[in-house]
């Protein structure tokens, strides 16, 4: 009897750690989910937002673009990296950039996605890093690590606005309709604009239409004609 009451203790015992168990997983999956789904919106609407302060550019204009400042911030990182042991951030910065440049091979819009989202915390990390080694810059060397770092710091604020664009048009996946669209519409604007009669036109093709005029009222006066 001592022994089935202890079994069925330890069984309830069991049960009872399963499903605190279970309830501790369930809570953390479900923090989880709604942490990671807002983390989503708020990036998703910060991307919006600096999108929205773009002109309108093709898709193909905004790799370009993306593309230039990307090879610029490589060799940067590249020539800070050559200074001294702090050049490591530039090193760090251009490995960055390389993987950019494969995403654009790639077309990978989840390594793109990746590298947008992680402009943010390397623009902090510049400043955590200049805040931290530019009193010691007080060599030629140190000096041009520091000089290139404050190029990356400034070459990022441009290139998050682009890579915004890319985003905003799924990369690429929407852009190329709603781009020859808007192009359409500013075309047909600027025609109507300036289709107004007398502006490229003939005055003999201009339809003209007269006003009939109502029999009871007497016609305007003329005045009489000395040379008639």
């Amino acid at each position: 009897l001592s022994l089935s009451l202890s079994l069925s203790l330890s069984v309830e015992r069991n049960a009872k750690n399963t499903c605190d168990d279970d309830f501790v997983r369930r809570r953390r999956e479900c923090i989880s989910s709604i942490t990671r789904q807002y983390i989503e919106k708020m990036v998703k609407k910060i991307v919006d937002i600096c999108a929205s302060l773009v002109p309108p550019i093709s898709y193909a204009d905004c790799v370009g673009y993306s593309t230039l400042m990307t090879n610029v911030q490589i060799w940067l990182g590249i020539l800070g990296a050559l200074g001294w042991f702090g050049g490591q951030w530039c090193a760090i910065s251009t490995m960055f950039g390389l993987l950019a440049l494969v995403s654009y091979e790639m077309k990978s819009a989840n390594i793109m996605k990746y590298l947008a989202v992680s402009i943010l915390p390397l623009t902090v990390c510049d400043v955590i890093w200049m805040s931290t080694y530019a009193k010691e810059a007080s060599t030629v060397r140190t000096k041009w690590t520091l000089a290139c770092v404050i190029f990356l710091f400034f070459m990022r604020v441009p290139q998050f606005f682009v890579w915004s664009k890319m985003w905003s048009t799924d990369f690429g996946e929407t852009n190329d309709d709603a781009f020859e669209g808007q192009q359409q519409q500013q075309h047909v604007g600027t025609q109507q604009a300036y289709a107004s009669p007398g502006v490229g036109v003939r005055l003999d093709d201009v339809q003209t239409t007269e006003t009939p005029r109502d029999p009871n009222v007497p016609p305007p006066y003329q005045p009489p004609n000395e040379f008639a």
